[in-house]
């Protein structure tokens, strides 16, 4: 058992790279910004590759065997990914190396996190931890907000001066601790919703009040990135819970009647604090309203086209946003670089059609087991945890791999749902 105290320790490290590395690259030493973001990415592979050095890996094997509905498209999954990656090196090797890492840097945290974690008690200790960093990060990113684009707060990774902003008041969005403002959604989400998660289980008041103010502050942090996706992306999280767990509802009027003077304050908190903020989100929601027809559409169904115009695909890793800088290019979505912009299309444009068709039965089994795991549950933690990871199963369904903090949020979800099975 000693074997595991060495991974444990690189998976906390893991965590506060993924939540600080921005911060490090912004203002303290920007030109450690990549070098950072390898050693990241390289730390779960790492820590599996200790972990597999264990004597007892046979037997700890076996306790993933009732999850083959999981491991076997995962299976496909990663062989047609890595033929592709060929198909990429051809043109350029670094490409590749993209590919993969986008993929699959962060997989090895389903198979680590039921050995390091073990039981729903340890994530649920993981998970409060986990809130009370999320509390400075996102109340930086409120203050950001609030602060002007020149303010040496809000520059982005590459050391731009903030450049996107939402409402009248033209509010900076936010990032936080990250180097660009989908980071700090993603982790504003997660933050909100696992900080629910544990006022909704505890026993414990103290720990109840502090995840309730940690959720209004990182719902404050939501509003402050200007991203409808990610406040939209909560409600439709609490709603997969209680569709799960029923009895949840009860409990969440229960807890409003019960607990109505704290409440309050957490409602007069977050309107006095970032009225601004949810004037500014309403504002640009109704300005953009017109795009979330063909975003939707284009989310689910343009795929359809582009393993038409692309059947056997362009190679792994020649979605990602920046892998025209590998060719001489510029990184991103604009100019010469004509990459579809739904998450679905550019992973089609990589794979291919059979490929992809690979990857989609994947994430549909991920999606059957954890909602299968969920109705099986028989005790309200274990409905609420795998409720948890199902709702972010489903969220990221158009999403969840070329931004990192999405994909560890999605790879760590797969963890969870082992240990509740």
């Amino acid at each position: 058992m000693k074997n595991i105290s060495y991974p444990r320790l690189m998976l906390i490290i893991f965590v506060l790279l993924m939540v600080f590395e921005g911060a490090i690259r912004k203002w303290i030493f920007p030109f450690l910004g990549t070098p950072l973001q390898i050693l990241r990415d390289l730390i779960p592979a790492l820590a599996f590759i200790i972990f597999i050095g264990s004597k007892s890996l046979s037997h700890n094997f076996k306790k993933l065997s009732p999850n083959n509905v999981i491991i076997i498209p995962f299976c496909f999954y990663f062989v047609f990914s890595i033929f592709s990656s060929l198909i990429s090196a051809l043109d350029s090797f670094f490409v590749a190396l993209l590919g993969i890492r986008t993929h699959f840097a962060y997989a090895p945290l389903a198979i680590l996190i039921p050995f390091v974690l073990k039981n729903v008690s340890s994530v649920n200790v993981l998970l409060f931890r986990m809130a009370l960093i999320s509390v400075p990060v996102d109340i930086l990113a409120i203050y950001q907000s609030t602060q002007s684009a020149e303010s040496w707060l809000n520059i982005y990774g590459t050391g731009e001066e903030a450049g996107a902003f939402f409402g009248d008041q033209l509010l900076v969005r936010a990032t936080g601790t990250f180097s660009y403002i989908t980071g700090m959604g993603y982790y504003s989400q997660f933050s909100a919703i696992t900080s629910f998660y544990i006022a909704m289980t505890t026993s414990d008041l103290r720990t109840r009040l502090f995840s309730a103010l940690a959720m209004s502050i990182a719902i404050m942090a939501c509003f402050s990135t200007g991203s409808r996706a990610v406040v939209f992306g909560v409600v439709l999280q609490i709603f997969i819970m209680i569709l799960i767990y029923p009895a949840l509802l009860k409990q969440i009027l229960t807890s409003l009647n019960k607990n109505a003077f704290v409440i309050a304050f957490a409602i007069i908190l977050v309107a006095y604090f970032s009225s601004d903020q949810l004037d500014a989100f309403v504002q640009r929601s109704q300005i953009n309203s017109d795009d979330t027809g063909w975003r939707l559409t284009d989310g689910f169904f343009e795929w359809v086209n582009i393993v038409i115009s692309e059947p056997i695909g362009k190679g792994l890793g020649s979605g990602h946003q920046q892998a025209a800088i590998f060719s001489g290019g510029e990184g991103g979505f604009g100019g010469s670089n004509s990459l579809p912009e739904s998450e679905l299309s550019r992973v089609a444009l990589e794979l291919g059609i059979l490929g992809f068709l690979s990857y989609l039965v994947f994430k549909t089994a991920v999606i059957y087991t954890s909602f299968r795991v969920s109705v099986s549950s028989k005790t309200k933690t274990l409905k609420m945890l795998s409720g948890l990871s199902l709702s972010f199963f489903l969220i990221l369904v158009l999403g969840g791999v070329y931004s990192p903090i999405s994909n560890a949020i999605y790879w760590f979800s797969i963890g969870l749902i082992f240990i509740v099975n």
